[in-house]
Order: structure tokens, then sequence, then C-alpha cells
């Protein structure tokens, strides 16, 4: 079941980069041993490439 309600975003404020990360995970792969990770910078919002 899906959930309908409105999600709202949470505004904050981060002095500098790498203070705040946040990660999400992609396991629908994983029976072929294929698992992804995406990491976020919270300061600039850019996706790390490492």
């Amino acid at each position: 079941l899906q959930d309908r309600r409105v999600r709202r975003r949470r505004k904050y404020y981060v002095k500098r980069p790498n203070v705040v990360w946040h990660i999400d995970g992609h396991h629908k792969l994983i029976r072929w041993g294929i698992i992804i990770h995406g990491f976020i910078d919270g300061f600039c919002c850019t996706v790390c490439e490492n």
C-alpha cells in the first residue's frame, strides 16, 4: 500500500560542507548481487561520485 499523504520538506541550515550527509539504498537487484547506495551532501546537495 502506498502512503498518499503530502510530505513537506524540512528546511535546515548547514554551516559548511561535509557536516550533514544523506544516504539512500536500493536493494531491488540484490538477487543478482547488486546493491546501490547514494550519498548527498546536505550543504550543497551534490551527489558524491566516490
